[in-house]
């Protein structure tokens, strides 16, 4: 009866949603970091003809909660690969989507702060500085 749930569990890793939810969790935080930098940097020479602000720390929260729904993502496969951690004897599913899982937290995490980072400037200089 173990060897049956084992084996479904192991299915279930394997699945297009679990590895692409996997990849979003890793790949989204960086991606999103340099889309909001460059859409930013694009924005800057209109935004200080206008005067406007707004517009730059709106980006900045729409990639912020990208940034978190990719952190999510990765807690959630984290949780559900509750087991060991790699071994490295005998390749499987699991520990692979484990190891992904910690680390797309881990991503999330420090590019969170960078877009934090990146949202304080506009608030303190305007967009012509």
């Amino acid at each position: 009866m173990a060897e049956r749930s084992v084996v479904g569990e192991e299915e279930r890793l394997r699945s297009r949603g679990a590895v692409g939810g996997l990849w979003f969790a890793l790949l989204a935080p960086p991606l999103t970091f340099l889309a909001q930098l460059e859409v930013n940097y694009a924005m800057v020479s209109s935004l200080c003809e206008r005067g406007y602000r707004w517009p730059l720390t709106l980006v900045t929260l729409v990639a912020i909660v990208v940034c978190l729904a990719a952190g999510v993502v990765a807690w959630r496969a984290w949780r559900a690969t509750d087991g060991p951690w790699p071994d490295y004897v005998t390749p499987a599913p699991s520990p692979r989507s484990r190891f992904m899982a910690a680390l797309g937290m881990l991503v999330s995490a420090l590019f969170l702060v960078l877009l934090v980072a990146q949202a304080i400037p506009p608030f303190i200089l305007t967009a012509c500085q």
